[in-house]
C-alpha cells in the first residue's frame, strides 16, 4: 500500500515538474514582463475570449454626471468620489469593460448582468477605473464589490451602504455619518471624522470611524467595529462573536473584565 502511494505521489510531483516547466518554456519572456497572469474568473472564460496585452493602451469614455446626492454602484470597479463644482463621470480600463458600463442618473452599472459578461484575463492593475466628480453626493449605496475612494468629502451628512464584498476608505468631514455593512465589505473613514455616527455591520465585514459626541454601534456576526477614539456618549449592541474597539481597546473584554 505505502509503496503505491509513493508512486502515485512520484508520478504527481513528476507531472507538476513536467507542466511547469512547459509553462516557462513556452511563456517565458511574457511571464517576466507581465508576471504570472490569471484570469479574471476562471470559470467564465470560454472559447473565443481574447488576452488582452498590457501594452494595449487604455480606454476611456466619459459621461455627464446627471445625479443629485445618491451615488449607487452596481459593477466591479476602482470608483473615486471627488466633490466639486464641475460634475463628470470618467471611466478607464479595457476597451470592452467600457464599452459595458452605463449611467442612470446617480446609478454606475454594467450594461449585461456581470454574471454573464465574458471576461479578458488581465493583470490586477488593468481593472475598471471610474472617477466620479459629483458637487454634494452624501448617500453612496455598493451592491457588489465595487471599491470606493471618498475624496475631500465636506457634505453635512454620509451615509454609506454596502451589500455584499464592497470597499468604502475616504477622507474629510461631516457632523452625520451613517453605515450599514450586509455582507463582507469594509469601511474605513478613521480620516473622515463626524460628530455623531449610526455604524451597523450585519456579517463579516468591518467598520472603521471616529465619533466625537455620540456613536450607536451594532454588530451582528462576526464583524468588528472600532472607533479611533471615545466619544461622549455611546451605545452599543452585539451579537456574534464581532467585537468593538474604542481608541484600540476592545469593550467586550473591559465588560467582561468588570
Amino acid at each position: 500500500m505505502i509503496r503505491t502511494l509513493a508512486i502515485i505521489a512520484g508520478a504527481g510531483f513528476l507531472t507538476f515538474v513536467v507542466c511547469l516547466t512547459s509553462v516557462v518554456a513556452l511563456g517565458g519572456p511574457e511571464i517576466v514582463r507581465d508576471g504570472f497572469v490569471i484570469p479574471a474568473v476562471l470559470e467564465h472564460i470560454e472559447q473565443g475570449d481574447d488576452y488582452v496585452s498590457p501594452d494595449t493602451p487604455p480606454a476611456q469614455k466619459t459621461f455627464a454626471w446627471t445625479g443629485t446626492d445618491e451615488l449607487t454602484l452596481d459593477l466591479a470597479a476602482d470608483v473615486t468620489l471627488i466633490e466639486g463644482d464641475k460634475p463628470g463621470i470618467v471611466v478607464t480600463g479595457l476597451q470592452r469593460d467600457v464599452d459595458q458600463v452605463r449611467v442612470e442618473g446617480g446609478r454606475i452599472f454594467w450594461q449585461d448582468d456581470e454574471r454573464t459578461r465574458r471576461h479578458i484575463v488581465w493583470n490586477d492593475d488593468r481593472g475598471l477605473k471610474i472617477v466620479v466628480t459629483a458637487p454634494k453626493v452624501s448617500k453612496v449605496t455598493i451592491n457588489g464589490s465595487a471599491d470606493l475612494t471618498l475624496e475631500g468629502y465636506s457634505q453635512p451628512s454620509l451615509a454609506v451602504s454596502i451589500a455584499g464584498s464592497g470597499d468604502v476608505d475616504g477622507r474629510g468631514a461631516t457632523e452625520r455619518l451613517t453605515v450599514d455593512v450586509a455582507g463582507s465589505g469594509d469601511v474605513d473613514l478613521r480620516q473622515l471624522p463626524a460628530k455623531t455616527a449610526a455604524l451597523s455591520v450585519a456579517g463579516s465585514g468591518d467598520i472603521s470611524a471616529d465619533a466625537t459626541d455620540e456613536a450607536v454601534v451594532r454588530v451582528s456576526g462576526s464583524g468588528d467595529i472600532s472607533l479611533a477614539r471615545t466619544p461622549t456618549r455611546l451605545q452599543q449592541d452585539v451579537a456574534g462573536s464581532g467585537d468593538v474597539y474604542v481608541a484600540g481597546r476592545n469593550m467586550k473584554v473591559d465588560e467582561d473584565e468588570e
